[in-house]
């Protein structure tokens, strides 16, 4: 489902920053998004700031990770969709309790770490489960 299709139900302003943006989810005001750094997934929030530009605000980071888009700077329909499929409702995590509802074909957000500093999470589909 693109970022167009969803329907936006909470303006929520923040003091001093912006005015925060949320997908239609009673839950919380944090989507998933796909960085284009390095196509790992982050939750975020969204923003309007005060010139218009939709900031990206990457929950656990300082603010200067925060991402800045312009709507101009989108050459046409096609760059404004792939960005909107960028974003996605925040993945639950599952709990050591869970584990024994995991299936073959599966589709879950599985983490990866490269080093002890970095922790980063992808789209996986369970290839077998015992």
């Amino acid at each position: 489902m693109g970022w167009g299709k969803r329907r936006l139900r909470k303006h929520t302003n923040i003091p001093g920053k912006a005015t925060l943006v949320t997908a239609s989810s009673s839950r919380s005001n944090v989507l998933d998004f796909r960085a284009p750094s390095d196509d790992g997934w982050y939750g975020v929030q969204v923003a309007m700031d005060s010139e218009e530009k939709l900031r990206v605000i990457y929950m656990g980071f300082s603010n200067e990770y925060d991402e800045l888009y312009a709507i101009d700077s989108f050459k046409d329909e096609q760059e404004i969709n792939e960005f909107a499929s960028r974003f996605r409702p925040i993945s639950l995590q599952l709990q050591d309790s869970d584990c024994n509802e995991v299936i073959e074909g599966m589709h879950v957000c599985a983490s990866l770490q490269p080093s002890d500093e970095e922790l980063r999470f992808y789209d996986a589909s369970v290839d077998s489960a015992d």
